[in-house]
């Protein structure tokens, strides 16, 4: 049961709604083999120990009946009559803490209705309610039992049982189970047969509560030690790659080496790309809930959730993303051995070889700060490194070494760019890369604003120089995912 909670507080409602917990929970309730529980419906309010700020929770697993959303439905009705909030908000909800409420139909429902096994889970984070509500538990608990009553027959029942803190308590939470149930055979049951279930899931989730409210404690203090780790890396990082002065050290060459000046400008580049990894690590320490400074990306650049993109916009990133690529594999390819070829209209088009590393500004950050073009884009060059790295030390060597990529742009809502790297794999070759994992669930801290895709084997590739199978890794950014402290828009996949 703590790990059902762990799961809502992570926000995590695929592995919530796939959790065991609310398994656990009907099982307690019928393992007496008298009750049946088509309707289990958990809601609580859990503090931050270190901010007191406060997260509501809900999660409810129920029987499909006719129609798999009749229970949301149910829920969207409930919250719209009467006062308009739920039953924790109630002024009177903590005098109820500690006890439970059996609410029996007041009228004659027609015949039992077979009840269908299919089980559907559904849970969500919900803003606990700003103030209190000065209304009548009875009528509030009475008006959500009816709704429920309208799709069973009157041999069921409606159970709410209260939790929360007894007597004086700093740590304020709250929480509710609320049950349908209705006897198992027959139409007669006891109500021993609820104070006996009601008990064996009381103290579980009580005890449950309590250590997810610890564990959040646990789990916030070493974030925050991890969180320094990350500063201290990518700023030291940084701060040793800036200090080796390779701008100096080229000129110095220059005069007294002038050969050697190909080799200390790559070296400079390598340096460049590993000072923009380093740059990951540091702002994921220093962003709050993935917001970036207002330095990095103007707040009027960002385009708001429902705007479609121009097509001016579109072939800039796509420009701009292509151009990368280029120059990440001008990087990487330092004897020129292999052939990079852009995918589009259906034909693969070699590349014209850069004659120098050039960083490439990435819509729509600020042109001048070059800082974030370097973090966002890391993903994409250990992706084409990875390729470059592959292809490059195959053995037995391809007889034409070379990696393609294509760029996508949707013209859309959604506005997200989809870089595809192409490349041929020898043998066993094929394995996932750890620096693009780690990279991936670092830029999960800063919104998503970039996803990456580790290589994975294609069946087919119709564009291929070889027989060697093919492999491909992706590159995903999106625009409409930034968030910065002076933005006017929230992106919809944060909230």
């Amino acid at each position: 049961m703590t790990g059902l909670l762990d799961c809502l507080l992570d926000k995590n409602y695929t592995a919530a709604n796939e959790h065991g917990g609310m398994r656990t929970i009907r099982s307690l309730l019928e393992d007496s083999k008298e009750l049946a529980v088509p309707v289990v419906d958990l809601v609580a309010i859990l503090p931050d120990l270190k901010s007191q700020a406060r997260r509501g929770l809900h999660i409810a697993s129920y029987y499909a009946l006719d129609d798999k959303n009749w229970y949301p439905e149910l829920l969207t009705t409930f919250f719209t009559r009467g006062v308009g909030g739920s039953l924790l908000a109630l002024r009177q909800f903590a005098k109820c803490i500690g006890e439970y409420r059996v609410q029996r139909a007041t009228k004659p429902r027609g015949k039992a209705k077979p009840l269908k096994a299919d089980l559907v889970s559904m849970s969500a984070f919900f803003p606990p309610h700003p103030k209190i509500l000065d209304y009548s538990v009875n009528d509030r608990f009475n008006e959500y039992s009816n709704l429920l009553f309208n799709h069973f027959d009157d041999h069921a029942a409606v159970v709410w049982v209260c939790f929360g803190p007894r007597g004086e308590n700093s740590i304020q939470w709250a929480g509710s189970l609320f049950l349908l149930v209705r006897p198992l055979s027959g139409t007669e049951w006891r109500d021993e047969t609820i104070r006996r279930a009601v008990e064996s899931v009381y103290s579980v989730l009580d005890a449950s509560f309590h250590r997810a409210i610890v564990n959040t404690a646990y789990r916030q203090e070493a974030k925050h030690q991890l969180e320094l780790t990350y500063f201290a890396f990518g700023h030291e990082l940084k701060n040793r790659i800036d200090a080796l002065r390779m701008g100096e050290l080229s000129n110095k060459v220059h005069a007294s080496a002038p050969k050697l000046i190909p080799d200390v400008d790559r070296c400079r580049d390598r340096l460049r790309t590993l000072r923009g990894m380093a740059g990951v690590f540091s702002i994921v320490a220093k962003s709050q809930d993935g917001v970036l400074p207002p330095t990095w990306v103007s707040a009027s650049k960002i385009p708001a959730p429902p705007d479609v993109p121009t097509e001016k916009q579109c072939e800039e990133l796509k420009a701009a993303l292509s151009s990368a690529v280029a120059a990440f594999w001008y990087l990487e390819d330092a004897e020129e051995l292999l052939v990079l070829r852009q995918i589009n209209g259906g034909c693969a088009t070699e590349v014209k070889r850069p004659s120098a590393f050039q960083a490439t500004p990435l819509p729509p950050f600020n042109a001048e700060n070059l800082e974030p073009h370097l973090c966002f884009l890391s993903g994409l060059a250990e992706l084409c490194r990875n390729a470059a790295k592959v292809v490059l030390t195959a053995s037995p060597k391809h007889d034409r070494p070379h990696i393609d990529f294509a760029v996508d742009v949707s013209r859309d809502v959604a506005f997200k760019a989809t870089v595809t790297i192409f490349n041929p794999v020898a043998g066993d070759q094929y394995k996932p890369s750890e620096s693009v994992g780690i990279l991936a669930d670092l830029f999960k801290c800063l919104n998503s604003i970039v996803e990456l895709e580790q290589a994975e084997v294609l069946e087919s590739y119709p564009y291929a120089l070889s027989g060697d199978a093919y492999v491909s890794s992706r590159f995903l950014f999106f625009p409409k995912r930034i968030r910065v402290a002076a933005s006017p828009y929230i992106p919809s996949e944060a909230l």
